[in-house]
């Protein structure tokens, strides 16, 4: 059994856990914001490139706790490369380091060891993890998971894909569920509901060219005969559904950012209020609606207006990106 770390977005951990559970990973632990340790049949290996929530996977070779940047070298002095062929190292790190200087220093320490480097085309990718106070030294397998191939039109709001999967698993959603996203910009949602589980699924807004994008990325993707797409104004959802239809709402809402006008800020505010009042009537008694937000106040005001049961709420970061989502009953 190899142990090995998955790199994860901050705040979906128990996601990517529960995921790699499913792929045989055994001895399954937290070990740092978004790091699960885990280990696994060599002959498992490969099937990681097919996770949804994880975005890179290494072989461990070693962790430990530092105080500086010259503790990592002189724990590094002391761990044996055994690589085959030539290597790179790579610096990924959420701390107050220097990447190429990590990078520059490490590949020389790896290199007195007897090895060579390679930097366009190597046999071997060191990576050198670091979070926070935490270092994670190991060999790159598999990076970039959470970018999908069928994702060419990407909305200037639109969400990552392994969080949009993360999202989907959160709410418990199922093949016998009506889900909807009313805001599906790019489509990631609706296109990661269905490559997850065949159920009814509908992506609805009320811009043309975010219908545009989520069609061609569901043809992509080979599900758009699986999900109704439609464009058309959230005022309309009490029209496409029966009362209590729905089972889950799960979506991203227009963000208000600094650059918008009044006018602007105004009539998102109207579509915030129309989520609710639309979602009030077209949710069944057991449904959920999951909102990711960056400012989840104002979407509370309206949840509080009217009467929805705040169930969840946790941060979420993707990149530079924190989010907060809300679930509400």
């Amino acid at each position: 059994m190899l142990k090995a770390i998955a790199a994860t977005l901050i705040g979906i951990e128990e996601v990517a856990v529960k995921e790699l559970k499913e792929f045989g990973c055994k001895s399954l632990k937290k070990v740092a914001d978004g790091r699960i340790l885990f280990t696994i049949n060599e002959k498992k290996l490969s099937k990681l490139s097919n996770t949804k929530s994880v975005n890179a996977v290494y072989t461990l070779l070693d962790y430990f706790k530092f105080t500086d940047e010259k503790a990592i070298y002189e724990r590094i002095k002391h761990i044996k490369f055994s690589l085959k062929g030539t290597f790179v190292v790579r610096c990924r790190h959420t701390g107050e380091v220097s990447s190429k200087d990590v990078e520059r220093n490490v590949g020389e320490i790896i290199f007195n060891h007897g090895h060579k480097v390679n930097l366009q085309n190597p046999d071997n990718t060191v990576l050198i993890d670091i979070v926070k106070n935490k270092c994670f030294i190991g060999l790159k397998l598999f990076d970039g998971l959470c970018k999908r191939k069928y994702r060419i039109k990407v909305n200037n709001q639109g969400i990552n894909a392994c969080l949009a999967y993360a999202l989907l698993r959160i709410s418990g959603y199922t093949t016998n569920k009506i889900l909807v996203d009313p805001f599906c910009k790019d489509g990631v949602i609706v296109v990661e509901a269905v490559l997850f589980k065949k159920g009814k699924v509908y992506g609805i807004d009320r811009s043309t060219g975010n219908i545009k994008a989520s069609r061609i990325n569901a043809k992509l993707a080979r599900v758009f005969d699986k999900i109704s797409l439609e464009n058309s104004n959230i005022s309309w959802l009490d029209t496409k559904f029966k009362k209590g239809e729905v089972d889950l709402i799960i979506t991203s809402p227009p963000f208000i950012s600094n650059k918008m006008d009044k006018q602007d800020i105004e009539f998102i505010n109207r579509e915030y209020k129309e989520l609710f009042y639309q979602a009030k009537y077209v949710l069944n008694k057991k449904g959920k609606m999951l909102l990711l937000c960056q400012k989840g106040e104002l979407l509370q005001a309206y949840a509080n207006d009217y009467k929805f049961k705040l169930l969840e709420e946790r941060k979420i970061y993707s990149g530079a990106m924190q989010y907060t989502l809300l679930i509400y009953k």
